[in-house]
């Protein structure tokens, strides 16, 4: 059964050749994965190379290629210069994640944990240029992991908030790609672990308590040296 799903990087670019790839991978506070692969060819390009109508080519090999029994849905838009083909799935888990990931350009992904940290690793094994001679040419992969934890440790091209991007291109030069997050932690909150059960306290509320007590001591401060001074 493994070896019959595919991951969509592979599925979705079978459609294209020479097209854009974006990749986007979100993780979500319970663990589960959600995916999604978008890719873009060139509208005149696909219909010369396949002979069919770019969506309608879009979609035969997509029913070519699915996989009964595994959850994943696709789409295709059709403009007059580009044909982009849509497919997501998702995974309950990170370990179901990993067990059925399957590259083209990616050897494999290692998922570690140690304590409340996780790290993610993606090793690209294959440079695009090499595609030169293959079926499936990529002009350019983006490749986009949404995390909702605080990130300790990446090796991004770029970070917009909780989204951190790579970029493989061209170049010839492989891309290792690292992202290590506390799961007790987000950029809002905190995980407190009190033994018998555990609590999620955002940082603006730590913030507001924070802001009470100070007052509360000031306020008893002021208290106790008025009390004294009465004495006199």
């Amino acid at each position: 059964m493994k070896n019959k799903k595919i991951i969509l990087l592979i599925l979705v670019t079978l459609l294209f050749s020479g097209c854009s790839v974006k990749y986007n991978l979100y993780i979500n506070n319970d663990l589960s994965v959600n995916e999604k692969v978008t890719a873009t060819e060139n509208t005149n390009s696909l219909r010369i190379k396949t002979g069919e109508t770019p969506k309608l080519a879009a979609n035969s090999l997509f029913d070519l290629y699915k996989i009964d029994g595994v959850n994943y849905s696709f789409s295709t838009t059709e403009k007059e210069t580009s044909t982009t083909g849509m497919a997501s799935t998702s995974f309950n888990s990170l370990e179901e994640y990993e067990e059925y990931f399957t590259s083209d350009i990616i050897k494999e992904v290692n998922i570690s944990k140690k304590d409340s940290y996780i790290t993610l690793e993606f090793k690209q094994d294959v440079a695009l240029s090499e595609y030169a001679s293959r079926s499936l040419i990529y002009d350019d992969i983006e490749i986009n992991i949404e995390i909702p934890f605080k990130v300790t440790e990446n090796n991004a091209d770029s970070i917009d908030g909780n989204v951190y991007t790579w970029k493989i291109t061209k170049d010839g030069k492989l891309k290792d790609i690292k992202v290590t997050f506390n799961t007790n932690e987000t950029k809002s909150s905190r995980v407190f672990d009190l033994g018998f059960f555990k609590i999620n306290v955002k940082y603006s509320v730590l913030l507001g308590v924070g802001i009470v007590l100070v007052i509360l001591i000031m306020v008893l401060i002021v208290y106790l040296n008025n009390k004294k001074n009465n004495k006199f």
